[in-house]
């Protein structure tokens, strides 16, 4: 009937309008004004680009905040990524060890940075927006080679069984992870670990292999000195061995200082 055409014919308009509505409240820019100065993304090809923008009082201060900005995308929260545990480390290997991370996620994310570039620019106000860019799939495939170059690394260290090297591993490993992190963000996918974290810090508790060497107190050195001699050597990849078939032994002795 004509009543219930007109009702369908009213309700497809209604629904025309919402969905017109909707994608017009997506973003509203004043005229003259390029959409990137609110949503910096879309400036760019989404598939191919990440952006980000920046503002200043001439072009080289937005062309830098812009940088900047983007910069702050692949920022690395070190201390929230870490998995050390003390039952491994020390206080001040951990802290030696974050540095180190931290230093090399800094230099890879900064050639990455290198190769970004300003696609746009904007003067409203005396004050100037720069857009600046980089290509996900050339800053994807810097990161992949990197991670394969680590994972190489890893798997020499891995494979030596020896927990002379278990620092080495626990920095490569988490260099890595924070790289795959910048990675997913680039290319929304990461690379598989070849080794887990659990499995490099199990090596501490094997027994087969290591050097052996045997601690010999020449006089009268207290227990716990060697002990403690006994456990550092353990940390660094020797096998404490009491037997004779030793690779070396060490002679220590003990003397107190007279003040």
């Amino acid at each position: 009937t004509y009543i219930n055409k007109l009702i369908i014919m009213t309700i497809s308009l209604l629904i025309c309008s919402c969905a017109s509505n909707e994608a017009k409240r997506e973003v509203i820019v004043p005229d003259g004004e390029p959409e990137w100065l609110y949503s910096p993304q879309s400036g760019c090809n989404e598939v191919k680009e990440i952006c980000a923008s920046g503002e200043g009082t001439n072009l080289k201060q937005s062309d830098s905040h812009a940088r900047k900005s983007l910069a702050s995308i692949f920022e690395t929260k070190i201390n929230s990524s870490f998995k050390f545990t003390k039952f491994n480390f020390s206080d001040s290997e951990v802290s030696e060890m974050t540095e180190m991370v931290s230093n090399k996620i800094d230099e890879d994310v900064s050639g990455i940075l290198k190769a970004s570039y300003i696609k746009e620019r904007f003067k409203k106000d005396n004050l100037t927006f720069s857009l600046a860019a980089i290509d996900k799939h050339k800053s994807g495939t810097i990161l992949r080679q990197e991670i394969t170059r680590i994972d190489d690394e890893i798997n020499h260290y891995f494979s030596r069984q020896n927990r002379l090297f278990l620092k080495k591993l626990n920095v490569l490993y988490h260099q890595r992870e924070l790289l795959n992190e910048k990675l997913v963000i680039i290319a929304d996918k990461g690379v598989g670990s070849p080794v887990t974290l659990s499995q490099i810090n199990m090596i501490k508790f094997k027994s087969k292999g290591g050097t052996k060497v045997k601690v010999n107190a020449l006089n009268k050195v207290p227990e716990l000195f060697v002990k403690k001699v006994e456990g550092l050597l353990t940390d660094i990849g020797y096998k404490i061995n009491a037997k004779k078939d030793n690779n070396y032994i060490l002679n220590i002795s003990y003397k107190e200082k007279e003040e």
